[in-house]
């Protein structure tokens, strides 16, 4: 596994600047029914991730993935 190395300029966290997790629900056709019908929150997010939604979870492994950011870091704010 790699860790990240810092330095006195990244305060030690091998990382510089922020990046941002993000986590959008796209309200779609059939989720708008559901909001309507006021179908439980699990049940909205079913839907969602069956349409192709990225958790926040999700988008962070991404990230560790692209060299953005670490584990740690994604277990820390996610």
């Amino acid at each position: 596994m790699k860790y990240p190395v810092g330095c006195a300029k990244c305060s030690k966290t091998g990382f510089h600047g922020q990046v941002a997790l993000i986590e959008v629900l796209r309200i779609s056709d059939e989720i708008e029914k559901m909001i309507l019908r006021e179908a439980s929150s699990v049940e909205i997010m079913k839907q969602a991730l069956k349409e192709g939604m990225v958790t926040l979870e999700e988008d962070g492994v991404m990230k560790v993935l692209e060299g953005v950011t670490s584990v740690s870091e994604i277990v820390r704010v996610a």
